[in-house]
C-alpha cells in the first residue's frame, strides 16, 4: 500500500471506551450490592471495546477518509485489467466478469473524490501476492474511477 494512506483510530470509539472504563472504576468504589461486579464488568467491557476499535484509512496529505473496495476477477483478465489501470480507461470494468477468486483488485478512494488507487494481487497457493505497482489517480481520473467503481455490483 501507499505511504500516503495510513490507518488511524477514530477518536469517538476511543473516548467511549475510556468513559466506560472510568465509569467502571467509579462504580467499584460505591457500597451498594454488586458494585464491584458491575464495575469489573464495565472495566472489562471498556478494555475489550478499546482493543477492538476499528481503524480507518486516511490520506495523510489531506486528512480525507479513504474507502476501500475489493473485487475478484478471473486470472485470464489480468492483462486487460492492468491495461485498463495504465490507460485510465475505467469503463472497461463493466465488461469484465467478476469471479469469486483469482485476481484480487483492491481499490482505494478518498471521500472527497480527489484521490484513487488500485493494487492488483494474484493468488499464489495459500496467499495473494502483489502482481502490479500501485496505480494512483488524482483529480479527474480519480473521480472517473470513483464513478465506475460505484457502478460495479458486488
Amino acid at each position: 500500500m501507499n505511504s500516503n494512506i495510513v490507518k488511524k483510530n477514530s477518536f469517538t470509539p476511543i473516548a467511549i471506551s475510556l468513559a466506560i472504563v472510568l465509569a467502571g472504576i467509579v462504580i467499584t468504589f460505591f457500597s451498594f450490592p454488586y458494585a464491584k461486579g458491575l464495575g469489573s464488568i464495565l472495566i472489562l467491557s471498556g478494555i475489550i471495546s478499546l482493543s477492538m476499535s476499528k481503524k480507518t484509512l486516511v490520506d495523510s496529505r489531506t486528512g480525507n477518509k479513504i474507502l476501500s473496495y475489493t473485487y475478484f476477477f478471473p486470472n485470464i483478465e489480468k492483462e486487460k485489467i492492468k491495461n485498463m489501470c495504465e490507460t485510465h480507461d475505467f469503463d472497461k470494468l463493466k465488461s469484465i466478469t467478476q469471479s469469486e477468486q483469482g485476481l484480487q483488485m483492491d481499490v482505494y478512494l478518498s471521500t472527497s473524490g480527489e484521490y484513487g488507487a488500485i493494487q492488483l494481487y494474484e493468488y499464489i497457493p495459500y496467499k495473494y501476492e502483489r502482481c502490479s505497482p500501485l496505480y494512483e489517480y488524482e483529480g479527474e481520473d480519480a473521480k472517473k474511477l470513483s464513478h465506475y467503481i460505484k457502478t460495479l455490483s458486488v
